[in-house]
């Protein structure tokens, strides 16, 4: 029989942030892509590249909730996920705030910083020794 390990806050944190982060884009997209399939009325190419872009950001929000899924039942692959998906996204944030005008609106950058840091503190907790052990087991053979 195995034994119950106990969730650590900062996992259940996570786990919500995923969930919560997978929501949204998952609404938002979809208005922008009910809205592109409107405008193919207007352009062809337009929607077409909404499209594309609705199917890259749908995928992201699938990833979210399965990372939230390995994070939530211990799997080494949740770990590795989260992790992965976090450590890509500082740079791309970095990206935005440099070089996307819009970016450069308070609201907007606001939200990305706070999206920064919160990627830069999840790297940072899922590296710790005690949280990489509940996910990281080596398994001995002899």
């Amino acid at each position: 029989m195995e034994q119950a390990i106990e969730r650590p806050a900062g996992v259940i944190v996570i786990a919500l942030y995923n969930i919560f982060g997978g929501l949204t884009i998952s609404l938002m997209f979809s208005v922008v892509f009910l809205l592109g399939n409107l405008m193919l009325t207007i352009s062809a190419e337009f929607s077409l590249l909404v499209f594309l872009f609705f199917l890259l950001v749908f995928t992201l929000a699938i990833m979210m909730f399965a990372a939230a899924y390995g994070l939530w039942t211990f799997k080494a692959w949740g770990w590795h996920l989260n992790f992965w998906l976090y450590l890509i996204a500082i740079p791309l944030m970095i990206g935005f705030l440099i070089f996307d005008p819009d970016s450069r609106k308070l609201e907007a950058a606001f939200s990305i910083g706070i999206s920064l840091i919160a990627s830069i503190a999840i790297v940072y907790y899922l590296r710790k020794d005690q949280i990489k052990r509940l996910y990281i087991r080596k398994t001995v053979y002899g």
